[in-house]
């Protein structure tokens, strides 16, 4: 015989998972409406964070890479003739290649910054070594973060 009064709470919290879900749809929807409004103030105003109300909002910049013409075998082609030729075969990982990308933006942006030039997807471009400038597509995506303020 299944115990009644666990079976009920068992239908009370799946009632109230299925509330808290429906409500999280709804912020989760909010927030990206808000984030596509707010992220070009914070490009416009060349702002990188600002505290308010015990939180810091931040903007995260993400690096896509992709392969320009669609063709994986083209970007390694050309890897094939950079420092990583003995990393790749017929074939590369996307995601050590992305955080390679990474890498070169890091020292890209930090160049760009020492020179008072902007760092833009074209300056990423060029920053990568000659073989993929024409071969691999790389793309800024920004994103609104927020996390509590530090104290003190």
């Amino acid at each position: 015989m299944v115990e009644e009064e666990r079976l009920r709470e068992f239908v009370l919290l799946e009632t109230e998972k299925k509330r808290i879900n429906d409500r999280l749809a709804e912020i989760r929807k909010r927030l990206d409406e808000l984030e596509s409004w707010l992220v070009p103030q914070f490009l416009t105003a060349n702002t990188q964070s600002i505290n308010i109300d015990g939180r810091t909002v931040y903007l995260q910049q993400e690096v896509y890479v992709s392969p320009l013409d669609g063709e994986r075998k083209s970007v390694a082609a050309a890897l094939k003739l950079t420092d990583a030729a003995a990393y790749v075969e017929d074939n590369y990982n996307t995601l050590s290649l992305k955080k390679w990308v990474k890498e070169i933006r890091d020292e890209a942006r930090e160049r760009c910054i020492a020179e008072n030039r902007l760092f833009d997807e074209e300056a990423m471009r060029l920053a990568l070594p000659e073989p993929l400038q024409n071969v691999l597509k790389v793309s800024f995506v920004h994103e609104l973060r927020s996390k509590e303020s530090r104290k003190g």
